[in-house]
């Protein structure tokens, strides 16, 4: 089975996730714009640049108007313009560069994880907050986006010019004003470390608890007929509000600890300034250094700091992104274990599909909800599986559509492994029709091409809502087959859309219908006139009804009866009255409706 540890509680486990894997995952997901993010970096490395030779140009003009030397002035002043100039271009360069890619980007990164997400397993979603995955794709994407921006706008930025101010210190032969420099990034990283370990735990808890509450909110809405129907609406709301109350305080603790840090870091940061001058000053007394060279060394060294402080600051901002795409990558650890067949085989001219001595659970610890069950379903063949509540039935759909791979056993199309045939081939061969059917917020019309990528004429359309006893009832509405259903079908009775998603399935045309409790919602008189519309279709068309309800059970060809995962009775309507006390318990139900 697929793994669902899709969100990880544990803060320690994202103190394991350093910069360098944050950086590793940022690169693979912005796979295809790598190009553009490299020349990011040379742009930022130019404008670094731009942002230093003004401070040596300051210099000389300092220290030409200490000597009355005005011949180069003009020259420094056209050449100090120039670069502010080239530095404001390559500087809103960089910035364009970003933003736009950064769409992109995350453009690119919502296909790929939702791609990844519609891959996974069945009981992915079975134990999996749609919402909460929703959010955690949204903000993770987003925060992916927050890191690219800030690593190639501003960080890398601060990193040239620290780099190069450094430098520069060295090469105008101002040690002592260097050493103070790295003596000031050492304490002001050692601080910065400690603390930032304590900011990543405080922002993923925020995090983790804004992504509880807007996958709650997503969650509600998806359900709001429930919610009004039980009139749940302010126990929900009240749900919400503890949540947003856990992620206010855990907001205002946050920002508590960020306004002691930065507290700390400014003072940290702005007293090596006072100790720098001191040590030129000195030096311009002893007539060691010009005061041309003093000034562009404090210049540089300011610089230098700076350089390093916006660095940090923006390190630090990385970290506010790091929950995001830490939940991204946790995501990706989810697996489908059921895989497309590497050389996929084509199930062509098939006579029967069959089940061998099948074993199946849900998971190790629940019980077998099918036991070596064996049975064959011929090509063309009418065929009703029918059992109590909770025997098994449903579960042979799913395995039909392999949703699910059985424990062992075999299932065949023909002479072929269901484990041989592309996902493709399954679902064009069978549509399965399941009791909760689904509908999109859209009109009658698209909610049946969903079925089928072909263009159907509206002959076809007419056709397959007659077979599904639809046409009537849809020809009585507003709009006809342009209306809206509303999200999740609110606007259709269950039995409406029962008979809409029959329509879509048969609109497919598929070679074998399944009808998993598909008529469940409908009256027994409709329930009747559904299956015998069904069984008028073309001859070669198999037909399988998966139900507790037998009322129409006369109809098919073939019954298997099904109790505990197990078969307990197989062969026609008459027979099995006769012969099976479940199938007659089943009956006697039937006639009560």
């Amino acid at each position: 089975m697929a793994q669902t540890n899709y969100v990880v509680k544990n803060p320690e486990d994202l103190k394991k996730y350093s910069f360098l894997e944050q950086f590793k995952d940022s690169w693979r997901y912005s796979e295809g714009h790598h190009f553009i993010l490299i020349s990011a970096l040379v742009l930022s490395f130019l404008a670094a640049l731009f942002s230093i030779i003004p401070s040596f140009l300051y210099g000389q003009i300092i220290t030409s108007l200490s000597k009355s030397s005005f011949a180069n002035i003009y020259l420094y002043l056209g050449a100090m313009i120039i670069c502010y100039f080239l530095y404001a271009f390559v500087d809103r360069s960089v910035d364009a560069i970003i933003y736009l890619n950064n769409f992109q980007i995350r453009r690119d990164s919502n296909i790929r994880f939702y791609n990844h997400i519609f891959r996974l397993n069945l009981d992915f979603f079975e134990k999996a907050s749609t919402g909460n995955v929703m959010s955690q794709i949204n903000s993770g994407t987003s925060d992916l986006a927050a890191f690219n921006k800030v690593f190639y706008r501003k960080l890398i930025m601060g990193v040239f010019i620290f780099i190069s101010s450094l430098v520069s210190l060295i090469l105008l032969k101002a040690s002592e004003v260097a050493i103070i420099g790295i003596i000031s990034v050492i304490l002001y990283q050692l601080w910065a470390y400690f603390t930032n370990i304590k900011k990543i735990e405080l922002e993923y808890l925020y995090s983790l608890g804004w992504d509880k509450s807007q996958g709650k909110i997503m969650d509600y809405l998806s359900r709001i007929q429930l919610v009004k129907t039980l009139n749940i609406k302010d126990k929900l709301l009240n749900t919400l509000r503890r949540n947003y109350s856990f992620v206010y305080k855990a907001a205002i603790k946050s920002r508590n600890f960020m306004n002691r840090k930065v507290f700390v870091e400014k003072v940290l940061i702005r007293i090596p300034n006072a100790v720098a001058l001191l040590f030129l000053a000195i030096s311009f007394m002893k007539g060691e250094i010009e005061i041309g060279a003093i000034v562009t060394a404090y210049v540089i060294f300011s610089k230098c700091l700076d350089g390093y402080v916006t660095m940090q600051d923006n390190y630090s901002e990385t970290l506010n992104t790091r929950p995001g795409m830490f939940k991204l990558r946790n995501l990706l650890k989810n697996q489908p274990t059921i895989e497309e067949p590497k050389n996929p085989k084509k199930p062509a001219n098939w006579n029967e599909i069959s089940f061998n001595n099948v074993r199946f659970a849900y998971s190790e610890k629940e019980k077998l909800a099918l036991e070596n069950v064996s049975f064959k379903i011929k090509k063309g063949e009418k065929l009703a599986i029918v059992g109590l509540s909770g025997s098994g039935k449903s579960t042979i759909s799913k395995l039909l559509l392999r949703i699910y791979d059985p424990l062992t056993g075999k299932i065949k199309i023909g002479d072929l492994s269901l484990k041989e045939i592309s996902f493709a081939d399954i679902y064009n061969l069978i549509k399965v029709v399941p009791q909760e059917n689904e509908l999109i917020d859209t009109t009658i019309y698209n909610n049946l091409k969903l079925g089928t990528s072909k263009n159907v004429a509206k002959e076809e359309i007419i056709n397959a809502l007659k077979s599904a006893q639809a046409l009537d009832f849809v020809k009585k509405l507003p709009k006809g087959i342009n209306t809206l259903v509303g999200t999740n079908g609110i606007k259709l009775s269950g039995g409406e859309k029962q008979r809409i998603c029959i329509a879509r399935a048969l609109l497919s045309n598929p070679k074998v219908l399944v009808l998993d409790e598909a008529t469940s919602h409908l009256d027994v008189i409709t329930e009747r006139k559904v299956h015998d519309e069904l069984h008028k279709l073309e001859k070669d068309k198999t037909i399988v009804a998966i139900t507790h309800r037998i009322s129409s059970m006369y109809l098919f060809d073939r019954i298997i009866v099904i109790n505990e995962g197990r078969i307990i009775g197989e062969g026609t309507h008459d027979y099995l009255l006769k012969t099976n006390s479940i199938y007659q318990r089943l009956w006697r139900q039937s006639k009560k409706l």
